[in-house]
């Protein structure tokens, strides 16, 4: 994972946000690219969820965007926090043209906003925002498993064995991020096998929402529900079962929706008291 995420606390300090200008990112071999255009990454990281895959010659649009996912989906960019793309594009060694189209894909997003004659803010955390999400992300999850689980094979349910292990020893050992890395990459086997385009990028577009609510919530939820959630998820997918996959796989999400929600609306009670 790019150092974004695991360069410190997941949380905003002061310039400790803005990424690293991306003309001075490390190539395969720790050093600056050479040959490369100015401002151009020689690989860079692609988030769906927090599950990340490499590519080369991404736009400095993609670049921004995928940078500031990253701070705002880790909590490196706080709810609320104002930003500021004249410093962004300063940080990054671009012009302010790829930061505000990465903040407006953001905007789309639903973790950036902007208000008529105010400044532009990280999207803060609400309850029913939240629980709206969490329903349609569960649904969507639901479908890909009718529609992923009759096309997996042998070596799919390795894959996902792998990746709940993954899970399972990182979150034993206090590292959320590839715990959450890793729980994406076991529901991600059964989106690939649906081969549905439209659905991938419709999760594409949610999945930062609720993985930054998992985080900014971790230690307050529960994970003993969740890791049979697993075991049962496994269980149907091996025995090819798209219908129990599917009714398990999205009594998974709203059951983490409902956990956030609580913790959330119990927050914004304290907040107005």
């Amino acid at each position: 994972m790019s150092s974004m995420i695991h360069g410190g606390p997941l949380r905003s300090s002061g310039s400790s946000s803005i990424p690293a200008p991306l003309s001075a990112r490390p190539g395969p071999g720790g050093t600056p690219t050479k040959g490369s255009c100015p401002g151009t990454p020689h690989r860079a990281y692609r988030y769906i969820g927090l599950v990340v895959s490499r590519i080369a010659r991404v736009s400095l649009a993609d670049s921004a965007y995928e940078q500031l996912l990253a701070a705002i989906v880790t909590g490196r960019m706080a709810p609320g926090e104002r930003i500021r793309d004249q410093q962004l594009a300063a940080g990054m060694g671009v012009s302010r043209v790829p930061v505000r189209e990465a903040l407006r894909r953001l905007t789309e997003q639903g973790l950036v906003e902007t208000q008529p004659s105010s400044a532009t803010r990280v999207a803060p955390v609400r309850a029913e925002r939240a629980a709206q999400a969490f329903v349609v992300i569960a649904a969507l999850q639901a479908l890909a498993a009718r529609l992923g689980v009759p096309a997996l094979t042998r070596v799919d349910d390795e894959l996902m064995f792998d990746a709940d292990d993954r899970r399972t020893v990182a979150l034993r050992r206090g590292d959320v991020l590839e715990g959450i890395a890793a729980d994406d990459a076991f529901h991600g086997v059964v989106l690939d096998a649906s081969g549905n385009v439209e659905l991938k990028r419709a999760l594409a577009r949610l999945m930062p929402q609720i993985r930054r609510l998992d985080l900014l919530h971790f230690a307050g939820l529960s994970r003993s529900d969740p890791a049979q959630d697993h075991v049962e998820i496994l269980k149907a997918c091996r025995r090819r079962d798209a219908r129990a996959a599917a009714e398990l796989i999205e009594a998974n999400f709203l059951r983490l929706g409902a956990q956030i929600t609580a913790l959330l609306a119990a927050g914004e009670e304290c907040h107005d008291a």
